[in-house]
C-alpha cells in the first residue's frame, strides 16, 4: 500500500540564542503519516493555550484533523521537542468529549494499542522513541470525519534581559484563517516583527485571535513577562508532597581554564551524524585548538564499533591535518557511543555526537579523577541532549550547545571558560534535591526538591578553578510564591539526570513516568475508549473512573490466574500429543500416491482433510491416536533421571548422530555460519526445477560407509541494478561504490541488506556489519527492522551484537512471544545457555494472543535441545517436570519472517513425494508441521525423528499480507538442522526476501544418504 504524508508541517523558525530553549513548537518538520491514504488529511483548526506560573509554563496545542478519504485510517505524528521540554499529557476526543491520557509501561502500551486497533475502536498512544523524539498514534481518523487531539508540555522559561520570554513558531498553523491564543498567568505582552498583539483581558486571562497574516508572518510570536515581582522560591502542594523550585544567582564570573595537552577526540561518524552542523563543529575546534596551542590528540571514531585510537599532533593551533581526516570520514553505521575505552594519560575528552545511542550494550565508560568530558551537540532538537548533558556533567564537564552560527561565541565561552559548577547538594527539611544543570544558565542555578517541613534549608557546594564555595538556600512555605507544575518540573530535572545511563536506570525512569504522567523511555501515555478497556488491559484509568475500575479489577483477578493455569494445561496436552508422535515408529511407511497438492492418498480412499495440529483427524491418519504410551528420551535436569531412561536417551542420540554430518562444535556456541558466496550474478532460482548442487554444503562422513545428512542452502542473490553494479566491481571498490549510491537509497532497508550480503561474499565482514547496522538508524523503534538486523547479525556469525538488538526488540514488543524467543536463541549462540532457557521458558509459560498459537511447543523443543547439551547443568525449575523430556530429531526446519499481519508458509517435500504444509501437517512417513501462522512472524516448524533416504526440499510460499512492508518485501529466515537435540547437531541459516505473489521459493534441501 502507498504511504501518504498528511500535510501538517511544523517548521523551524530562527530563534535568538537567548530564546533557543524557549520554543514550544517543533523545531523540524513533523509529519502525520497514514498507510493507504489516497488524499492527504487536512488541519481544519488549531488553538494555543499557555499557562504561566513564575518561571514555569505549560503549553498546550490542540489540532483538529480531517480525513477526506472514504475509509478509516491510523495517523502517526512523529516530532521532536526542544531540550528541557517534557510532555506531560495529551487528550483525544471520544464521542465529542476530550479524554485525558494515563501513563502505562511502554511495551504494554503498544501491545494494548495494537490489540484495540484490531477491534476497530478508539485508542491513542504517545511514545518517546529516542532522545527527545516522540510518536503519537491515533485510531481511527474516521472516513470523512474529524478528530481533536491536544498535546501539553512543561518547561522553564528563558530569561531575556529583565524579562521572561517564550517564542511561539506559528508555521504549523499556516493556511488557517485564524488561530485562537489564550495566556493565563501574570500580565503578558506579545509582539514580533509584525507588531504587537492586542489582548482582551479578563482577570488573569488574556485572549487574542491571530489572523492569517499574523500566522504567516516569518518570525512567529514572542510572549514576555516581567521579572520584577517574581519570587526566587516557589512551592506547590501536590497530593501529600510539597515541591519547590528555587533560583540562585551565581556570584563571580567565569575565568579562563587551564587547557589540556593530551586530548581525546571522540568523533561520532554514524549515519545520524550527518544531521550535525559540521561547519559549526569545525569552527568550535578552530577556536579551541587556537587556545590550546600545542597538544597531542587521540582520535577515536564512533560508529557501530569504535575505531582504534590514532595520534595527531597539534602545533601552534594548526590542526589542518586532523581536520582533513575528519572531513574525509563517511557518516555510516549505527551509534555505539559506549564502545570506546578511556586512555589513562588523556586529560580531557571532547565528544562530538547527537547522543542517539542505538547499538551495542554497556554503560558509558567512567573516567579517572582529574579527567573531564565535554559533549558538543550541533544537531539541535534532533539530538538526545538530555543524555549528552547528563553524561558530560557526571564526568566533570558540560554540554556545549551549537544551535546556530550566532551561538558560536556562547559555545566557545562555555568550552574555554570555567564557571562555577555544582559538586554537591545537601539539605535539612528538604530532600530529593536535583538541579536543572550543574552549571549556571543565564547566570542562575535552578534547584528543585521536596519540602518535608514548613521551613527547610539547603547548601549548594560549588567548585570553580579548584576553589570550593557554598551558597545557602532557604525554603520557607510561608513566604514562597505559589507555584504550578513544580512536581513535573522536578520530575523533568530528575529524568534528565537519570538519562546518563538509561539502561541502568530503567526501573527508576519507569516509576518516574508512571508517578508524574510523563512520556519517558520506559512509559507511554494512552487513551482508551471505555472503562471496560481499562479493566480488560489492567491499566489504571483517569481519576474519574478509578473507583469503578478497582471494583471491576477485583472481579477479574481470579480469571487471570485461571487463564494462566488453562494455558499451561493446554501446553501439557499439546506436548503429550507431540510425545505420542515422537514415540511412534514410522519406519517402513511411505506415501505410495500423492494428489496434486502433495497429500498422500490412502489406498481405496480420498485424501483425508487435515486439522490445524497433530491431534484429531491428522493424528488418526498417521496412527498416533492408537499408539502406545510414549517412551520419550528424558532431558537432563538437576534431578537424576531414571537409569533406564538415560540409557534410552543415549542410544537414541547415538542413532541420530550416525545420520548427520556435524558441521559445528556440539556446544552450540558457533552454530551460525555466514552465507556462502553467490555462484552467479543472477537472482536465485525459485522454480520447481531449481537445483542447489552448486552451493551444496557437504561435510565428511562420521565413519566411512555410514549414512549422512547433508544441508544445502540457496543463498540470496539480489538482482537490483545497484547489486549488479557492486558485484561487477573489484572487491576493493565495493564500499566506495556503496557510498556513491547511498544518498539515492538512504531510506531503503533492502539497499543496506543487499550491500551487506555482497560485502560478506567479498570477505569484507567488518564493513558488511557496519552497513548492516544502518538498519538501527532508519526508523526509531521499528521492531520489524530491528528483527531483520538481529537475524542478519546471527547469520553473519555476530551473535554478540545481535543480543542487544533483540533486547531492544523485547523492550519494544515484549507482548510478542517472538521477541523472547529471538533473544533466547541469540543468548544461546553467545554461550549463555541458562539465560537462553530462561528467555525461552517465558514463551512456554505465558498465555499469548490466539494468533501466536503453537509457538510454546517450538520454544520447548529448543529448551530441550539446549538443556541436553548442558548435560545435567540446566535449571529447568520454571517448567513443570512433565516437560523435562528431550525429543531429538533427525531433520528440523524452522521458518520465521519480519512482517506482522503477513502469512508465509513453510513447505517440505519429502523423498516419497508427500508434501508437508498447512493443509497436510502430519505425513505418512512421520513428518510433522506445527500450527500455521497466518498473522505474522512465525515460527513454523517441520520435524521428523527418523528420516527417509533421499532429498527433502524446503520451500517458502508468500501466501498474503495485510500490512505495509518495511523493506518492500518480507525478509524470511529458515533455520535448518540435522541431528537436532543431539551432540552432533549441525545448523545452517538462510535469509531471503520475498514479495507478494512469489510462490514456492526453494531455499534449501536435506539430502539423507
Amino acid at each position: 500500500m502507498a504511504q501518504r504524508l498528511i500535510a501538517i508541517l511544523l517548521l523551524t523558525l530562527l530563534a535568538s540564542p537567548a530564546l533557543a530553549q524557549a520554543t514550544i513548537a517543533w523545531p523540524e518538520p513533523a509529519w502525520l503519516t497514514s498507510h493507504g491514504a489516497e488524499r492527504p488529511a487536512q488541519l481544519r483548526a488549531a488553538r494555543l493555550d499557555i499557562v504561566q506560573a513564575g518561571t514555569q509554563v505549560e503549553a498546550s496545542i490542540e489540532l483538529v484533523l480531517h480525513n477526506p478519504n472514504d475509509r478509516d485510517l491510523e495517523g502517526q505524528l512523529e516530532f521532536p521537542l526542544q531540550p528541557g521540554q517534557e510532555i506531560t499529557g495529551f487528550a483525544l476526543d471520544i464521542g465529542g468529549e476530550m479524554h485525558p491520557a494515563v501513563p502505562v509501561e511502554k511495551g504494554r502500551g503498544r501491545e494494548v494499542f495494537e490489540a484495540i486497533e484490531r477491534r476497530q475502536v478508539d485508542p491513542a498512544l504517545l511514545e518517546r522513541t529516542a532522545g527527545n523524539h516522540f510518536r503519537l498514534r491515533i485510531f481511527p481518523l474516521p472516513a470523512g470525519g474529524e478528530r481533536r487531539v491536544r498535546l501539553s508540555f512543561v518547561q522553564v522559561l528563558a530569561r531575556d534581559g529583565d524579562q521572561l520570554a517564550l517564542r511561539l513558531p506559528l508555521d504549523f498553523a499556516r493556511g488557517l484563517g485564524a488561530l485562537p491564543l489564550q495566556v493565563t498567568g501574570s500580565p503578558v505582552a506579545a509582539g514580533a516583527d509584525a507588531g504587537a498583539v492586542a489582548f482582551a483581558r479578563r482577570g488573569d486571562r488574556a485572549t487574542a485571535v491571530l489572523d492569517r497574516a499574523r500566522i504567516a508572518h516569518p518570525g512567529g510570536l514572542v510572549l514576555r513577562w516581567s521579572q520584577a515581582d517574581l519570587a526566587p522560591v516557589q512551592v506547590q502542594q501536590d497530593g501529600e508532597t510539597r515541591y519547590f523550585v528555587a533560583e540562585l544567582a551565581v556570584p563571580g564570573v567565569a575565568t579562563a581554564r587551564a587547557l589540556p595537552k593530551r586530548i581525546g577526540l571522540l568523533w561520532d561518524a554514524s549515519g545520524s551524524a550527518g544531521r550535525r552542523d559540521q561547519g559549526l563543529d569545525f569552527a568550535l575546534l578552530d577556536r579551541y585548538f587556537a587556545a590550546v596551542g600545542d597538544a597531542e590528540v587521540r582520535l577515536q571514531v564512533l560508529r557501530d564499533r569504535a575505531s582504534p585510537a590514532t595520534t595527531h599532533r597539534i602545533r601552534g593551533g594548526d590542526w589542518s591535518a586532523l581536520k582533513a581526516v575528519l572531513r574525509g570520514l563517511p557518516n555510516d553505521g549505527a551509534s555505539h557511543l559506549a564502545g570506546w575505552v578511556p586512555e589513562p594519560r588523556t586529560q580531557e575528552f571532547l565528544l562530538f555526537s547527537d547522543g542517539l545511542a542505538n547499538y551495542g550494550a554497556g554503560p558509558m565508560p567512567g573516567l579517572r579523577p582529574g579527567q573531564r568530558l565535554f559533549a558538543i551537540n550541533s544537531a539541535g532538537a534532533r539530538a538526545d541532549s538530555a543524555r549528552l548533558q547528563a553524561v558530560a556533567e557526571a564526568r566533570g564537564g558540560r554540554l556545549i550547545e551549537l544551535s546556530a552560527a550566532s551561538g558560536l561565541e556562547r559555545a566557545v565561552h562555555d568550552l574555554l571558560q570555567d564557571g562555577a559548577r555544582i559538586v554537591a547538594l545537601d539539605g535539612v527539611g528538604v530532600r530529593e534535591l536535583v538541579a536543572q544543570s550543574r552549571h549556571a544558565i543565564d547566570g542562575r542555578l535552578r534547584i528543585a526538591g521536596e519540602l518535608v517541613s514548613a521551613r527547610g534549608s539547603a547548601k549548594v557546594t560549588l567548585e570553580q578553578g579548584g576553589r570550593v564555595t557554598t551558597l545557602p538556600l532557604v525554603v520557607d512555605a510561608s513566604t514562597a510564591g505559589e507555584g504550578r507544575f513544580l512536581a513535573q518540573v522536578w520530575a523533568g530535572f530528575r529524568l534528565r539526570e537519570l538519562q546518563a545511563e538509561p539502561l541502568l536506570n530503567r526501573t527508576r525512569i519507569r516509576r518516574l513516568g508512571e508517578q508524574f504522567g510523563l512520556a519517558t523511555a520506559e512509559t507511554s501515555l494512552i487513551v482508551l475508549e471505555s472503562l471496560a478497556d481499562y479493566v480488560r488491559y489492567d491499566i489504571t484509568p483517569p481519576a474519574g473512573m478509578r473507583e469503578a475500575f478497582l471494583a471491576a479489577r477485583r472481579e477479574t483477578a481470579e480469571s487471570e490466574a485461571t487463564l494462566r493455569r488453562e494455558h499451561l494445561e493446554d501446553v501439557l496436552q499439546a506436548f503429550e500429543a507431540r510425545s505420542r508422535w515422537w514415540a511412534t515408529d514410522f519406519r517402513g511407511r511411505r506415501a505410495d500416491k500423492v494428489d496434486a497438492d502433495g497429500k498422500a492418498i490412502p489406498e481405496n480412499a480420498e485424501a483425508v482433510p487435515m486439522s490445524g495440529d497433530a491431534s484429531g483427524d491428522a493424528a488418526a491418519r498417521v496412527g498416533l491416536a492408537s499408539s502406545p504410551e510414549p517412551q520419550p528420551t528424558p532431558m537432563p535436569t538437576p534431578m537424576a533421571p531414571p537409569a533406564v531412561a538415560a540409557a534410552d536417551a543415549a542410544a537414541d542420540a547415538e542413532r541420530l548422530q550416525r545420520q548427520v554430518v556435524p558441521a559445528a562444535p556440539a556446544d552450540g556456541r558457533e552454530r551460525f555460519s555466514s552465507p556462502p558466496a553467490p555462484v552467479a550474478a543472477a537472482a536465485a532460482p525459485a522454480s520447481e526445477a531449481a537445483s542447489l548442487d552448486a552451493v551444496r554444503i557437504t561435510g565428511a562422513r562420521i565413519t566411512e560407509g555410514t549414512p549422512e545428512a547433508v544441508i544445502a542452502i540457496q543463498p540470496w542473490v539480489p538482482d537490483s541494478d545497484v547489486a549488479r553494479r557492486l558485484r561487477a566491481a573489484p572487491a576493493a571498490q565495493v564500499y566506495a561504490l556503496y557510498l556513491d549510491e547511498r544518498e539515492a537509497h538512504a531510506d531503503s532497508p533492502a539497499f543496506y541488506l543487499d550491500v551487506a550480503d555482497i560485502l560478506i561474499a567479498r570477505g569484507q565482514k567488518d564493513l558488511a556489519l557496519r552497513v548492516l547496522s544502518n538498519l538501527a538508524e532508519l526508523q526509531l523503534e521499528n521492531r520489524a527492522l530491528l528483527r531483520i538486523l538481529g537475524y542478519r547479525l546471527m547469520q553473519a556469525g555476530d551473535a554478540r551484537d545481535a543480543v542487544p538488538v533483540f533486547e531492544r526488540v523485547l523492550s519494544i514488543a515484549g507482548e510478542e512471544p517472538q521477541s523472547h524467543r529471538d533473544l533466547g536463541l541469540a543468548l544461546d549462540a553467545t554461550g549463555q545457555p541458562q539465560a537462553a532457557i530462561d528467555a525461552l521458558s517465558e514463551v512456554v509459560l505465558r498465555p499469548w494472543d490466539d494468533r501466536f498459537g503453537g509457538i510454546a511447543l517450538i520454544a520447548l523443543s529448543e529448551i530441550q535441545a539446549i538443556a541436553a547439551r548442558m548435560r545435567g547443568r540446566a535449571d529447568l525449575s520454571a517448567l513443570p517436570p512433565a516437560l523435562h523430556r528431550n525429543q531429538p530429531l533427525a531433520l528440523r526446519a524452522v521458518l520465521t519472517w519480519d512482517s506482522d499481519n503477513t502469512d508465509m508458509d513453510l513447505w517440505v517435500t519429502q523423498p516419497d513425494g508427500e508434501r508437508s504444509y498447512y493443509g497436510n501437517q502430519a505425513t505418512v512417513a512421520g513428518g510433522l508441521l506445527s500450527e500455521d501462522f497466518t498473522g505474522g512472524y512465525g515460527p513454523e516448524e517441520y520435524g521428523i525423528r527418523r528420516a527417509l533416504p533421499g532429498t527433502y526440499r524446503i520451500e517458502v510460499d508468500f501466501f498474503g499480507e495485510s500490512s505495509a512492508l518495511v523493506s518492500g518485501a518480507v525478509t524470511v529466515q529458515v533455520w535448518l538442522s540435522t541431528g537436532f537435540g543431539t551432540p552432533g547437531q549441525a545448523d545452517e541459516w538462510v535469509t531471503v526476501r520475498l514479495s507478494e505473489g512469489e510462490d514456492a521459493m526453494l531455499v534449501g534441501e536435506f539430502e539423507v544418504r
